[in-house]
């Protein structure tokens, strides 16, 4: 069973919202408003969709964004559910504030290539030591972005070399401009004028010594 939805209030049902094994397509606002949104099946969101207000998200199968979601409010759990496959896939690009993957199950979690997700607040990994948890690329190498302010919780998991967890950017940050060598040979020739222009009017003699090779 399927359910799709141009939106969705959670302030005005009562906070919560359990679909079970239904899978969602979000094409318009949903707003949780402190509330949780529940499913055990697949979540997709559309390029036209879009999350408003502070909550939950779980999602007991694939979590698939279309385009990019922003869910700084967010704390999004990707869990045990009805996928009789035992694993998760994410794709498209998030970010938000919490991440958990968690299973009882050994489940396998598949992380989209690039850097496409970003965590603000807590990455969280747990399995268990009889099953552990496994991360997995969707191709390449993936990498999970951590904010400048987040943590990483991470017990009984199975992270590949070809799935990163670094830290990321701080939101805004751009590159600092260098200068090229002839830059730099530039900015020297001025400040050589300068100095011998300072030395003539002191009355003092100049003298300069080039090394050429």
């Amino acid at each position: 069973m399927a359910r799709s939805t141009r939106g969705i209030d959670e302030g005005a049902t009562a906070g919560v919202l359990d679909l079970s094994c239904t899978e969602l397509t979000v094409e318009g606002e949903l707003d949780l408003s402190g509330g949780s949104l529940a499913l055990d099946a697949n979540a997709t969101f559309a390029s036209s969709a879009s999350v408003t207000g502070n909550g939950l998200i779980s999602v007991g199968g694939d979590l698939v964004t279309n385009g990019s979601l922003d869910l700084d409010a967010v704390s999004v759990v990707l869990r045990d559910g009805c996928n009789a496959a035992n694993s998760s896939r994410v794709a498209g690009s998030l970010r938000l504030r919490d991440l958990t993957l968690s299973s009882n199950t050994g489940r396998t979690f598949v992380i989209p290539e690039g850097i496409n997700i970003t965590v603000l607040g807590m990455l969280t990994i747990q399995g268990t030591a009889a099953l552990p948890v496994r991360l997995l690329p969707s191709g390449g190498t993936a990498v999970i972005a951590l904010g400048p302010s987040a943590t990483l919780v991470r017990t009984f998991a199975s992270v590949p070399p070809t799935v990163l967890i670094e830290a990321g950017a701080p939101p805004g940050a751009a590159p600092i401009p260098t200068l090229s060598q002839w830059g730099l040979i530039g900015i020297s020739a001025v400040l050589m004028v300068m100095g011998l222009g300072w030395m003539r009017r002191k009355g003092q003699p100049t003298c300069i010594g080039f090394l050429l090779r």
